[in-house]
């Protein structure tokens, strides 16, 4: 029985809330759309508001990944999750300006992408492989209930007192993890780069897996294809804010940390690297 570190739960648990925050950033946009609506705002254009910080997590989940890579996840995870809140408080000053709006909810969407790149990496480096799986699952929950975070607080904090006040919430969370977690988050140990010239054994163990072949590419591209079918009919946002969309999260939510447990369990068939 492989024993996991208490403190990969630690990472587990702040990895899950900063991942949480963040997708509370990126969903209150589109929970917005019926009060920007009812305040005169055609729906296409509250829908651009709302795809904003979607596509700046698209713009930047690559390049904070790779600021992973060369400073640490504690950096990227509770500077990113600054970043958020400055952007946040930008659309919270914006209010009623539509184009300041959308230009902070990119900006949000970029900033939060930290969040992504770096918390699952920081949770794979502490767990042992055998954990992994179960680890995973557990952080996967973090975007449904960021989810269901924003749909509980959003839509009636907007129709009670307006956008600035749905924007509190976001704003205090991401503020008060990202102390958290730069206090709280420590970088897993990293394999030690091999100097020029030394062993080539220890070159291959961090050679780049993405020169090599092309089976990671592979990889993703199916993650892709599974991912689609079952997110796109349920993030059709528009007036879901709703007890049958907090129930399908929550199940969501469960499913993920429960069924991967199977994944966990010795396999004579597979070797683990």
């Amino acid at each position: 029985m492989v024993r996991t570190p208490a403190r990969a739960w630690t990472m587990l648990a702040l990895g899950v809330a900063a991942q949480a925050a963040g997708t509370l950033v990126v969903t209150a946009p589109a929970l917005l759309i019926p009060h920007l609506h009812a305040q005169g705002m055609p729906l296409a254009q509250a829908g651009l508001l709302a795809a904003a910080p979607t596509a700046g997590m698209v713009l930047t989940l690559i390049a904070w990944g790779a600021v992973a890579d060369r400073i640490g996840e504690r950096i990227v995870i509770a500077g990113g999750l600054v970043l958020t809140t400055l952007a946040v408080a930008g659309a919270w000053l914006a209010d009623d300006d539509t184009v300041l709006l959308g230009v902070a909810f990119l900006a949000a969407g970029m900033t939060s992408a930290s969040t992504n790149a770096a918390s699952g990496r920081v949770v794979v480096g502490w767990f042992p492989k055998e954990r992994r799986g179960l680890a995973m699952g557990i952080r996967q929950m973090s975007q449904p209930l960021g989810v269901t975070l924003a749909a509980v607080t959003v839509p009636r904090l907007a129709e009670a007192s307006g956008i600035r006040s749905a924007l509190v919430l976001p704003v205090v969370l991401c503020a008060v993890l990202a102390v958290v977690c730069a206090v709280g988050i420590v970088d897993p140990p990293r394999p030690s780069r091999p100097a020029s010239g030394g062993d080539a054994g220890a070159a291959v163990g961090t050679a780049n897996p993405y020169r090599a072949t092309g089976f990671l590419w592979r990889i993703h591209a199916v993650s892709i294809l599974l991912v689609v079918p079952p997110v796109h009919p349920v993030d059709l946002r528009v007036g879901l804010a709703r007890h049958p969309r907090l129930v399908d999260r929550h199940r969501r939510a469960a499913g993920r940390g429960g069924a991967v447990r199977r994944r966990d369990r010795p396999d004579p068939g597979r070797v683990l690297e």
